[in-house]
C-alpha cells in the first residue's frame, strides 16, 4: 500500500492493518472505530465523520478526545509515532495532559499485572514478558513528562515574577515595547524625514510652511534629548 498522501489528521496515531487499529481499541479504549485515511494509513475515531483540518499538528493533538489521546500517548510508549506527533505532545499546550494520560496508563496496566500476578499460564508468561518492556519504556516515558512540567512550571513562574517586580501586566510590558519602538523609530529617522519633505518641497518650488519648520525643529529637539529606556 502506498502511503505518500499528505494525512488530513496528523495528529492520530497509525496503523498499517485495520486488525491493528482494532486491537489497540480494544486493548486500552473504548467506543473507537478504526477507518482508512487518505493517507493510506488506519486511525482511529470516536465520531461518524472525520473532517479534514488545516491545524497544526500540535493544536490537532490538543483538540483529540481523550480515548484517541490516550491511543496517541500508548503508541509513543511504543515508539510507533511520527517525530511530528511525539513534539505535539511533549509541546508545552499538551505535556499537562500527555503526564496524566501516561499516569492512567500506568495505573491500567499495573492493575493488570496485580490481576494476573497468579496465573502462570503460557499465555499470561508471554503477555508478562511483553507487558514488563511496555511498562519499563511507560515509566521512562514519566519521567520524561514529569521533568517537561516541571520546567514549564518553573518558566511560569520566572516570567510571573518579571512581571510582578516590573509592576506590569504583560500587556502594559508589550506596549511599552511598542512605544519605545516607535520613540527608536523617531530617533532614526524622524529628523531626516522632516529634511527630505523640506527638499521635495523646494524642488516642487512650494513654500516650507511654519508648520512644517516647527515640526522638524521639535523633531530634532526630541532626537537630541532621547537616551535608551532602561527599566
Amino acid at each position: 500500500m502506498m502511503r505518500e498522501k499528505t494525512c488530513p489528521t496528523p495528529a492520530k496515531a497509525l496503523f498499517a492493518t485495520t486488525t491493528a487499529a482494532a486491537r489497540a481499541a480494544a486493548g486500552y479504549v473504548h467506543n473507537l472505530t478504526p477507518y482508512l485515511c487518505g493517507c493510506g494509513w488506519y486511525h482511529l475515531t470516536s465520531k461518524a465523520i472525520v473532517p479534514a483540518t488545516s491545524l497544526p499538528v500540535t493544536e490537532q493533538v490538543a483538540a483529540l478526545g481523550d480515548v484517541e489521546f490516550a491511543v496517541l500517548v500508548i503508541q509513543d510508549v511504543r515508539a510507533k509515532v511520527t517525530p511530528v506527533q511525539a513534539g505535539a505532545l511533549r509541546d508545552a499546550a499538551n505535556v499537562a495532559r500527555w503526564m496524566r494520560a501516561l499516569t492512567h496508563v500506568q495505573s491500567m496496566v499495573e492493575a493488570q499485572f496485580e490481576k494476573r500476578a497468579d496465573d502462570d499460564s503460557p499465555e499470561t508468561q508471554a503477555w508478562r514478558k511483553g507487558a514488563t518492556a511496555f511498562h519499563r519504556t511507560l515509566l521512562q516515558r514519566l519521567e520524561e513528562s514529569s521533568a517537561a512540567a516541571s520546567e514549564l512550571r518553573r518558566a511560569e513562574a520566572a516570567e510571573a515574577d518579571a512581571h510582578e517586580k516590573a509592576g506590569r501586566s504583560l500587556a502594559e510590558l508589550r506596549q511599552r515595547a511598542e512605544l519605545d519602538a516607535v520613540r527608536r523609530l523617531v530617533q532614526a529617522y524622524g529628523a531626516q524625514f522632516n529634511a527630505l519633505l523640506i527638499e521635495e518641497y523646494q524642488a516642487l518650488g512650494l513654500a516650507v510652511s511654519p508648520r512644517l519648520r516647527r515640526r522638524q525643529a521639535r523633531d530634532a529637539a526630541v532626537t537630541s534629548a532621547l537616551t535608551p529606556t532602561l527599566w
